[in-house]
Formats: C-alpha cells, structure tokens, sequence
C-alpha cells in the first residue's frame, strides 16, 4: 500500500494517496513453490478506489465563509465500518470502496456541537470515480468553552482577596 504520498499525472493533476491508497487487491495471491533453481510468478490486478474530495467552509463571527481546518470528515459504511479524514486548509480527500456512506462533519465534538452544527450527508461511492462535495457548516450557537468554570471562579476569588489585601494596608 502507497501511505501519505502525493503524485502528479502526466497533465500535472494531484492523485491524493492516502492510508488506504488509490488501489485495492481484493482476492488472495497464493504463488505455488517451485523445484529448486525454478521459477514461479504471479500476475495479478488492482482495482482503483473511489476519490472522494471536497471543503468544508464555516461561517464566522464576521458574517463571512472561511475554510476550517482540523474538521473531522467521518464517513460511515453501510456495514457501520467507519473512516476518520481531517480537513487542511478546508480540504480533504479520501479514498473509499465502492458503496452508501453516510458522510459526517463533525467541528468539534459530535455530542456537544460546540462551534458549529454536525452535518451529516448521505454519498454513494463508485469504484475508479471521482466525486466531489462542500460542506457549509453553521454555527450551532453554543460557544467553545475557553475557561472551566472552576478557573473562573479561582480567578475570581484571587482578585477578590488580592483587592481585600490592597484595601487593608491602606
């Protein structure tokens, strides 16, 4: 298998490899033994997966779309068997079999859906083809938590003691 490997064709279009890689074996090589000073080959093919790319596009706090990184682009097989990619930049790229995919974007935790809404989008994959879609997440109005609420209240009650102690020298 080719992992995290980019190649460009002949037109000098990029073919995104991935852990999964462009191509597939799907059936077993078994090579017979030969006698001693013999020889014995095996000629064999591949099939090519399906490249599945897109953005993922957030709106912001300045009522603009902005790509956003580190986006988890979850697609689920219809057997539940479940494949993880991450956005650069807003792009991602994976290679799948053939077959319905449930497509989830998920910003930052799916349970929560602090930051933006999950998005979840049915795609069916054909082998050797290429597809693409965005993702226009929106915001899901609950803010991510920058401070726990209990460094909060320890800053709290330090500036309260630290005012108390300043008033009593005076």
């Amino acid at each position: 298998m080719l992992m995290g490997e980019l190649y460009y064709t002949a037109d000098l279009k990029p073919v995104y490899v991935n852990h999964l890689g462009p191509y597939e074996l799907r059936y077993d090589v078994v090579i017979p033994g030969a006698n001693l000073g013999g020889e014995s080959s095996a000629i064999f093919e591949l099939d090519r997966l399906g490249l599945v790319t897109g953005n993922v596009l957030g709106y912001t706090y300045c009522d603009d779309w902005r790509t956003v990184s580190w986006t988890n682009v979850k697609f689920t097989a219809a057997d539940g068997t479940a494949f993880d990619y991450y956005t650069s930049d807003g792009r991602f790229a994976a290679w799948l079999k053939s077959g319905p995919y449930t497509a989830s974007v998920i910003f930052w935790t799916p349970s929560k859906s602090e930051g933006y809404k999950v998005q979840t989008i049915p795609y069916y994959v054909s082998d050797g083809a290429l597809g693409s879609f965005n993702v226009y997440l929106e915001q899901s109005g609950v803010p991510i938590p920058e401070f726990p609420s209990a460094t909060i209240a320890l800053a709290s009650a330090l500036a309260a003691s630290l005012f108390i102690l300043r008033r009593r020298r005076k």
